[in-house]
């Protein structure tokens, strides 16, 4: 079971390179996002966070997967709601 903890926009600030680097993401664009937790008996919560190919909630499809402290350090969260 997923949780979604939390949902906004966030700017893309620094370039991810290398194994976790995004194909057709751009600094300086805003992307919709949504920090979750994955909820299970064997193991302890743990959370990340997706991150859409679009800063439209309503239009969520493709998204990546990255660990939370990756997240924080590559975007500027702008909007929350």
């Amino acid at each position: 079971m997923i949780d979604v903890i939390e949902r906004g926009r966030a700017m893309l600030e620094l370039s991810i390179d290398g194994p976790l680097g995004f194909e057709g993401f751009e600094i300086g664009e805003t992307y919709y996002y949504e920090l979750v937790q994955k909820s299970s008996l064997k193991h302890a919560p743990e959370l990340h966070v997706r991150i859409y190919a679009s800063d439209d909630d309503q239009e969520v499809g493709r998204f990546q997967c990255v660990k939370t402290r990756v997240f924080l350090r590559h975007f500027n969260r702008k909007v929350r709601f």
